[in-house]
């Protein structure tokens, strides 16, 4: 049998990886493609109320404070009810006494399979630019992650020279706590089997070092689940029943 010729940096460096040719290797990758928003939903927490600090009720506290004043301001020059309505409103506002909890799924923004993973090259005779292929990781994904509350509802226009400090103009119908986050990508290496758990950390950490980030691997046998995690290596369990007899 021909000898595969190395073309990336994990082949020469002897890791050729046999599971791709595997037909479960497939069954493996779809499972994981359909399941990975349900996978990600039931293991990111759904509360939110974490994020809620002590600095940001002090700064919504005083944001409220501020319209009140602003209003208060109105209703000396205009006696309009609905300044009187809208005070009453902003100073019985209570937005701490209740759980903040995600809503609904957490949103996939796109999700890509055999991602490459690249260097740059010191050796200025190639060809193809500075940049070399480290390898390839089975799956990407990247998703929306709440990472911070705002608080929504009062208008607002910079003012100022630099437009770095703000005027209210008013309140929306209803002020709320917002939560605003990141998109945030994790990787998922898929093996049909674990024939050697050094090979495999090795790998990763190779990936690691070119493209930091969470690294996860999908395996139908968990037996190294333990170790991998102790190597700052997460697991995906597979739940998607037998899938040895493609092996």
């Amino acid at each position: 049998m021909k000898k595969e010729k190395a073309t990336t940096l994990q082949q020469k460096l002897g890791f050729f990886d046999e599971d791709l040719k595997k037909p479960v290797h497939d069954d493996l990758m779809f499972w994981l493609d359909e399941n990975i928003q349900r996978i990600l939903s039931e293991n990111i927490p759904i509360d939110l109320n974490h994020l809620i600090t002590d600095f940001f009720k002090e700064n919504a506290k005083y944001q409220i404070s501020q319209a009140i004043s602003f209003f208060e301001n109105k209703l000396k020059l205009d006696n309009k009810p609905e300044y009187l309505k809208k005070i009453k409103y902003l100073k019985n506002l209570n937005l701490f006494d209740h759980n903040y909890t995600r809503e609904g799924d957490i949103k996939i923004i796109n999700k890509t399979w055999e991602r490459p993973i690249s260097a740059k090259s010191n050796n200025p005779s190639r060809d193809f630019g500075n940049k070399f292929t480290v390898g390839f990781i089975d799956f990407a994904v990247t998703y929306f992650k709440p990472t911070y509350p705002y608080l929504n509802g009062i208008k607002r226009e910079p003012i100022g020279e630099y437009g770095n400090r703000q005027r209210i103009l008013g309140i929306e119908d209803e002020i709320q706590i917002k939560f605003g986050g990141e998109e945030k990508t994790i990787f998922v290496e898929v093996k049909t089997e674990i024939n050697s758990l050094g090979e495999l950390i090795r790998q990763i950490n190779l990936y690691k070092d070119h493209l930091p980030g969470d690294y996860f691997v999908l395996c139908p046998d968990n037996t190294y689940k333990q170790k991998l995690m102790e190597q700052k290596i997460y697991f995906i369990e597979y739940t998607g029943g037998n899938i040895k007899k493609r092996i």
